[in-house]
């Protein structure tokens, strides 16, 4: 059963936590497809779930595009270097992202 929270301000989607639902790659690929054209979610919390370097590669995409997104969560994944590499990556395009929580991966393992 998927556990989530989503917050909502005048009728729009501002925060969504979907924290410690073993989300994969698989379903965290449609949340990064609507990511990409997202122009109300300012929080996400991806945190404790089972997304890898495949997931970053996604999210560097959506990051490039995405101008709303304030803070990001990924701590307890299993994101090694090269996603690392990915989502800095889509970052270098992207001056709205406030607060990247990545502690917890295996950022130093290839």
């Amino acid at each position: 059963m998927i556990k989530f929270r989503l917050i909502i301000e005048k009728k729009r989607l501002t925060e969504v936590n979907l924290e410690d639902n073993k989300l994969n790659d698989q379903s965290a690929a449609e949340l990064f497809k609507i990511l990409k054209s997202n122009v109300t979610i300012r929080k996400l919390n991806l945190s404790k779930n089972q997304l890898t370097d495949y997931s970053a590669r996604l999210l560097k995409e959506a990051l490039k595009n995405n101008d709303c997104l304030v803070e990001l969560y990924l701590h307890w994944n299993q994101i090694q270097a090269n996603g690392g590499l990915h989502i800095f990556d889509g970052l270098s395009q992207n001056d709205c992202l406030k607060v990247l929580d990545l502690s917890w991966n295996a950022l130093g393992f290839f």
